[in-house]
């Protein structure tokens, strides 16, 4: 039974590899090792300290951390009392925090830093960066209740993944020791997976993609676990050439950078040489397509070696890879598997496997599961619907959708696609609004479009993703087309009424949760179309606009005069380098202290990792991370620079 469960197969893994490294993780540019023995060893005494404080099985626990150690000693520890962890992206605002405490009544909130303030419901919060904290896990190791584990089954939940947030009900997928071992499992069946592989993992850990490909399936078979602290482009191509994985976990928009990277160094080279090596590259694809070997990774091995040089493979998940980009990795060498699942589902639904892939599809269905296309159109075209032991328990006191999405134990995904007759899935859309986007992140439309109208004069607004066009913006982002009330139009003339919802976009913006901020906008004053039954047509709405926001792409200077306070904050030197490196690093020519980070810059969440650490090299001296992350406008930003 306790090989059934995640802290049983942890165990025996651990006790396995006792002295082997289970987790390498850099902080402040300095590497640390902690081996499977003390791993185990903390999540025991972790374990030992939560029962005294009288955590028992069915009890929640959230843990809202960076990728580190404590991730994983916090989930094991918590998992093997019976309780239920709850993941909280670190990027999540306090609103949507209440609003999920509310719904699952966590009793304890496992946290970075001593002053984070304890949300409502909570009982107690607790710093993995306080002595407190060190003390337990250091603490005695031998339970109290040595049977406590023993009465942990595989089919208890042992995890909620909200999928929801801000302004819409809160919708928890429940998923159990058995969901993520079985999908482990699958992966694992498909040689994906060895106790001498090093697994670098960048991805955030409150998506169960990233949890369970490169943290659970390593953890359990006696693997290495990298993470590299930073998540700033520089900071993860530095820790993959240390650390040298040979295994990466990403989405497309990481896919993205390592082939920008690629073609950028190909660029420096002159001319017939550059053309020798695009013959060459062309060449060796051909060669790779026929034979199955790979013999591109030695005409690029520096590139290569960039990336740590020991990469068997890659895979790519949480959105679809663009086929251009997948083609033009493998031409230099580097194998990226794509696949495709849920958070419902574990969350890997189909693969594509190392000696059957397929570019441009998602794979085929994992072994154990089983993936159906239901209602095919003539073009073979349908719902994907798929049935498994990885498929959730169901979504937390919400048995009215579980009934909605489970019928018959088959799972609708509310994705559209068709499979081929080599069993390779090939996705075309969606059923559902949801907007997934190049990073992996999952947005609910009527979620942002309810929290931007909550506060400004729209009596429309529709929000989408759209290809990013200026600034340092990369693959897709949010855009919206808001068609304002009449009163206010009346009020401020067409003329005016952009300016004056840019600032009201800015207010309601800073209030948001990063990942969820609109990154440009489109006033319209035309009704937006609708279906017979009122809702909005959000792809003719994106059709009908697409020229509109190419037309945006040069970023228009201020013609208006400086403040006073604005024209002596410019006359630092702090904020004349600022300045500088903001043009250079967005390649835009006018910046001004009113702009705002998203809105004028296209500065988005992830961006600001990069930001972070341009800035501390242009300054050259360590910048407190708020004050980057909270600020909204480039005054905001050199104001927090030098506090």
């Amino acid at each position: 039974m306790e090989d059934d469960t995640l802290y049983g197969r942890f165990k025996k893994a651990a006790l396995k590899y006792a002295d082997r490294p289970a987790i390498r993780y850099k902080k402040d540019d300095e590497w640390t090792e902690h081996s499977f023995k003390d791993i185990l060893s903390a999540v025991d005494a972790l374990a030992n300290f939560l029962s005294k404080e009288g955590i028992v099985k069915g009890d929640r626990i959230a843990i809202r951390l960076e990728n580190r150690p404590e991730w994983p000693i916090v989930f094991f520890a918590s998992v093997s009392i019976g309780a239920i962890v709850v993941t909280v992206n670190p990027e999540t605002g306090k609103k949507e925090m209440d609003g999920l405490f509310a719904d699952s009544a966590c009793r304890v909130f496992f946290v970075r830093d001593q002053d984070f303030p304890r949300p409502l419901l909570v009982e107690r919060v607790v710093a993995v960066e306080s002595d407190e904290f060190k003390k337990i896990i250091a603490g005695p190791q031998e339970p109290e209740d040595p049977d406590r584990s023993g009465r942990v089954n595989p089919d208890d939940t042992a995890c909620i993944i909200y999928t929801s947030g801000t302004t819409g009900d809160p919708k928890g997928a429940m998923l159990s020791h058995r969901n993520f071992l079985s999908n482990s499992d699958s992966l694992y069946k498909m040689n994906l997976g060895s106790h001498n592989d090093r697994v670098f993992s960048v991805l955030p850990l409150d998506q169960n993609y990233s949890l369970t490909v490169t943290t659970i399936l390593p953890l359990t078979i006696g693997a290495n676990v990298i993470y590299p602290g930073s998540l700033s482009a520089e900071s993860v191509m530095k820790a993959m050439e240390e650390s040298k994985p040979t295994v990466f976990v990403g989405v497309p928009q990481i896919y993205h950078m390592f082939y920008r990277g690629i073609l950028d160094q190909i660029e420096k080279l002159p001319f017939f040489v550059k053309l020798s090596v695009n013959v060459l590259t062309e060449v060796l694809y051909g060669v790779r397509r026929i034979t199955g070997t790979n013999p591109a990774r030695r005409l690029f091995s520096v590139a290569h070696k960039k990336l740590g040089g020991c990469l068997r493979y890659c895979i790519s998940g949480g959105a679809r890879l663009n086929r251009e980009i997948a083609i033009g990795l493998a031409k230099f060498g580097l194998q990226v598997l794509e696949g495709y699942g849920l958070s419902e589902t574990s969350p890997v639904l189909t693969l594509n496997p190392l000696a059957k892939q397929k570019l441009g599809s998602v794979g085929i269905a994992i072994p154990d599961v089983e993936v159906r296309i239901l209602k095919k159109n003539k073009k073979g075209f349908g719902e994907i619907i798929a049935r498994g032991p990885n498929v959730m328990k169901g979504y937390y006191k919400r048995p009215d959708l579980t009934a909605e999405v489970i019928r018959d134990g088959w799972f609708r995904t509310g994705d559209v696609g068709r499979i081929d007759r080599g069993g390779h899935l090939f996705l075309s859309g969606r059923k559902k609004d949801l907007i997934v986007l190049s990073w992996g992140g999952n947005i609910h439309p009527q979620e942002v479009e309810r929290a931007y109208m909550a506060r400004m004069p729209l009596k429309e607004m529709c929000v989408f993703e759209a290809p990013a066009q200026s600034g340092v913006r990369e693959n897709d982002v949010l855009w919206a087309v808001c068609v304002p009330k009449p009163q206010f139009l009346k009020k401020h003339g067409e003329k005016n009424i952009r300016d004056v919802l840019k600032k009201r976009m800015k207010y309601v913006s800073k209030r948001m949760t990063r990942y969820k901020r609109v990154m440009g906008f489109i006033v319209s004053f035309e009704p937006l179309p609708r279906t017979r039954l009122g809702k909005i047509k959000r792809y003719l709405v994106r059709e009908r606009y697409e020229s509109e926001i190419r037309a945006q792409e040069k970023h228009a200077a201020k013609t208006g005069k400086l403040s006073k306070e604005d024209t002596e904050l410019l006359l630092r030197e702090s904020a004349r380098k600022i300045i500088a490196f903001l043009k250079e690093h967005t390649k835009l020519e006018n910046i001004n202290p009113d702009d705002s980070l998203e809105l004028d810059l296209g500065i988005d969440f992830l961006g600001r990792k990069d930001l972070a650490t341009g800035l501390e090299k242009t300054l050259n001296r360590k910048i407190r991370p708020q004050a980057v992350e909270e600020a909204a406008t480039v005054r905001d930003l050199i104001k927090g620079v030098e506090t």
